[in-house]
């Protein structure tokens, strides 16, 4: 069997498919030896409020907001609560840069302002750090309105009119900031503010000061830059209304806003909550890590899908996230976690600020997060080895929603069939969310057609008959016309897959809302179009989808009644909290319906 190197794109807004030469992404390039899941540990403070300078837990901060990495591995901290810069060691050793602190505790101390050498230099409760290729500090002064500069053992003012804030007129050529939080610097030498009161604005390498024009910039929380091998260059932007990727190149913005996906300006993968971006550092152009203060939690963005990969998904477990815990993955816990920079090892270090403590993430295999859905599809990423039966498993984002790969349904289906047959099967995920049933149809018949999958599941559910120009759920049972389109959209693919000595077989999948009323509970605040009242209409329209399979003359397995039968025998929600997707017991639910249709429909090639 020969195999093609493509690479697949989809669009969310229509059946728009275009294939070129395949390029490794950016997470495929990681060693064998870097963790599949995120371990964090602690390296410096405890828990008590102090300012003592010492080695690992001896030590202990304020309140640190702000952390960046210099080149040798030192963390610079900006501890806001104790007015000072601190410095981490890779060895753990903790020290005070610059700036002075009270001679008792407070839990915030008061600040000042002057320039000089470091130990007589005050600060006013800076927020953000970020260091320059020579070694140089810089740091966000907040409570002083400027940006501040610590170099060979001396504090001055790089930016700004220190001590004069909130928009104070200091003439028409004046230079002004208001409420500086945090800072970046790009490959060109340009400094990024992120202004809390003012938005992002811009110190070119001459001095000079500019607002960047940005659509979005209510509550300016963090920056950072980032450049991708291809040359683009990106600034990743937190703010109140969530994350804001802005291409330097193209003047292009998008954002992902932190409200529920149905106020989303773009879709984020499987209907996942943004969360509250509070600080955010860029790995490149379009991947990047940030602390999400509100949810306790670690997450990573990758184009338009999100990950926790530390602390507790609340959106996932509906449990509280906050605490304090060492441990990989979910198991460990944060409190208010603010600054986050990436170490040039790949590791992460976090400014937990609730904890009064300086956390680490090692460094994560991005693919063990990722999968090929959403705007970009690296399905080579997933290319079986030629003694494996590839299955393809597609659908929209109920295919996958927020999990890592061992969790998600492909994951469990890839688990479960080499539990019988050791290495025998490569399962590869293929996920557009909101894509219409054409769009996913015309992605199979152009290229798993072609060999690289022996078996293709298309997981179809009534999402696809609002795509035939429906409003809602009861538009789509008033006029079901859309069987048709539907019908010979199947059948086609069916045709062109068995062509190729292709298995197709479909799964009919539900949505949390349809195979329970009690499911709905959750949703009718966010969505009360999605009450309890309709569940006999989502049940209507889940016969009349199956009615389409029938007609079409596809082999199909309907999973219905598994769902319906767990959820009254075990009382377990198999949905998420907050959105109808599954949640980790409702997708190996799903696995295990998947598995049962691939037996039922003898579609496992060669075993």
């Amino acid at each position: 069997m020969v195999r093609s190197s493509r690479r697949i794109f989809f669009t969310l807004a229509g059946a728009i498919l275009v294939i070129s030469n395949f390029t490794l992404p950016a997470h495929a390039s990681i060693s064998a030896d870097v963790a599949t899941k995120s371990t964090v540990s602690t390296i410096a403070g405890s828990a008590r409020l102090g300012y003592e300078d010492g080695i690992g837990k001896n030590a202990s901060f304020s309140m640190p907001t702000g952390v960046a990495v210099m080149a040798n591995g030192t963390v610079i901290v900006a501890d806001s609560g104790a007015n000072e810069i601190r410095a981490v060691s890779p060895s753990g050793k903790v020290t005070t840069l610059a700036g002075t602190h009270p001679a008792e505790r407070s839990i915030w101390a008061q600040g000042g302002f002057a320039n000089g050498p470091a130990a007589q230099a005050r600060f006013n409760h800076p927020s953000g750090v970020a260091v320059e290729p020579d070694g140089t500090i810089l740091v966000a002064d907040t409570g002083n309105g400027c940006i501040r500069k610590i170099e060979k053992g001396i504090v001055s003012t790089f930016s700004g009119a220190c001590g004069m804030q909130r928009n104070v007129d200091r003439g028409a050529n004046a230079v002004h900031f208001s409420f500086p939080v945090g800072l970046t610097i790009d490959d060109r030498g340009n400094v990024y503010v992120a202004d809390r009161l003012e938005g992002v604005r811009v110190i070119s390498p001459s001095g000079s000061v500019t607002p960047l024009q940005v659509k979005y910039q209510d509550g300016t929380l963090g920056v950072s830059f980032g450049k991708g091998s291809n040359g683009a260059r990106s600034l990743f932007i937190a703010h109140l209304s969530g994350l804001d990727v802005y291409n330097l190149n193209t003047k292009q913005e998008t954002l992902y806003n932190s409200t529920y996906i149905y106020k989303l300006n773009v879709g984020i993968q499987g209907a996942v909550p943004l969360g509250y971006p509070q600080s955010v550092a860029a790995i490149n152009d379009h991947e990047a890590v940030y602390t999400d203060a509100q949810n306790s939690t670690l997450n990573y963005i990758n184009f338009n899908y999100v990950r926790v990969i530390a602390g507790t998904p609340r959106f996932d477990s509906g449990q509280r996230s906050t605490g304090f815990a060492d441990g990989t993955g979910h198991a460990a816990r944060f409190w208010a976690p603010t600054g986050v920079a990436i170490a040039r090892d790949g590791s992460i270090i976090i400014a937990d600020s609730g904890n009064r403590r300086i956390r680490k993430a090692t460094a994560f295999d991005r693919h063990f997060y990722a999968q090929p859905g959403g705007d970009m599809a690296y399905m080579d990423d997933y290319a079986p080895s030629d003694h494996q039966t590839a299955i393809a498993i597609v659908g929209n984002s109920l295919s996958w929603t927020d999990t890592t790969w061992p969790d998600s349904i492909a994951g469990n289906v890839q688990k479960t069939l080499n539990a019988r047959h050791p290495h025998a099967f490569s399962v590869i995920p293929m996920t557009s969310p909101g894509a219409p049933l054409d769009a996913l149809t015309s992605a199979i018949q152009t290229y798993l057609s072609e060999g690289l999958a022996q078996t293709v599941v298309l997981l179809f559910n009534s999402a696809f008959a609002t795509n035939y120009g429906h409003t809602s759920y009861q538009a789509a049972l008033d006029d079901l016309s859309w069987q048709a389109a539907a019908v010979k959209t199947l059948k086609e693919t069916n045709a062109a897959l068995a062509q190729n000595g292709v298995h197709f077989v479909v799964v009919l999948d539900p949505y949390g809302y349809e195979v329970n009323p009690a499911e709905t509970v959750r949703l009718q605040e966010l969505v009360p179009q999605y009450s309890s009242v309709l569940f006999p209409k989502f049940e209507a329209l889940h016969q009349a989808m199956r009615h389409t399979l029938d007609e079409s003359g596809v082999s199909y397995f309907d999973s219905w009644d598994m769902f319906a039968n767990d959820e009254a025998t075990r009382a377990v929600p198999l949905f998420g909290t907050v959105d109808p997707h599954m949640n980790a017991a409702g997708r190996r639910l799903m696995a295990d319906a998947i598995v049962r249709a691939l037996i039922q429909n003898r579609a496992l090639t060669g075993h």
